[in-house]
Parts: C-alpha cells; structure tokens; sequence
C-alpha cells in the first residue's frame, strides 16, 4: 500500500516530530516557499511563552527559599544554603 504524502500543515498536525524534520530541511535547502510558516511562527510564540513561565516558576521557588533562610535561620543555615545554591544554578 502506498503512502499518500502528507502537506505541511497536515503533518504539523499528525506527527509532529517527522514535520520538524521536514521543515528544518525544506529551510537548510532554501526551500521557503513550502515551509509552513504559520505552524513556524505558532511553535516560534509556544516556546517563548513556555520558557518565560518556565523562568516565572524558577524565580518564585528562588524567592521561597530567600524568605525561608531569612526567617527560619533556626532551622539551619548550611541545608538553606544547600537549598538556595540548587535554586539559583538552576536559573
């Protein structure tokens, strides 16, 4: 049985995967007339947003851990410290 090839934008939609692998050789190859520049721009604004909540959710668990050292001293400084330090690498 053959396959029946698939447009850009109906491969975005169905294997996600196989339509970034097209799309970076249709672009490597200079073929931008067959790119799906819609689908480029929607996963472009996808990944902005998502590292800028990923970057939202770090910062607030780096303030968390600020306020616990700065109160609860008593608790232990060395493990707030430890705590802090992993915090802040992972920014």
């Amino acid at each position: 049985m053959t396959q029946i090839p698939k447009s850009a934008p109906q491969l975005y939609e169905t294997d996600f995967a196989v339509w970034t692998e097209k799309t970076v050789q249709l672009i490597r190859t200079g073929q931008f007339g067959q790119v799906d520049w819609d689908a480029v721009i929607e996963e472009i604004e996808s990944l902005g947003r998502s590292e800028r909540r990923e970057l939202k959710s770090r910062l607030e668990v780096l303030l968390q851990h600020l306020l616990k050292w700065q109160y609860q001293s008593s608790c232990g400084v060395a493990f707030g410290e430890i705590r802090l330090m992993s915090s802040a690498t992972k920014l």
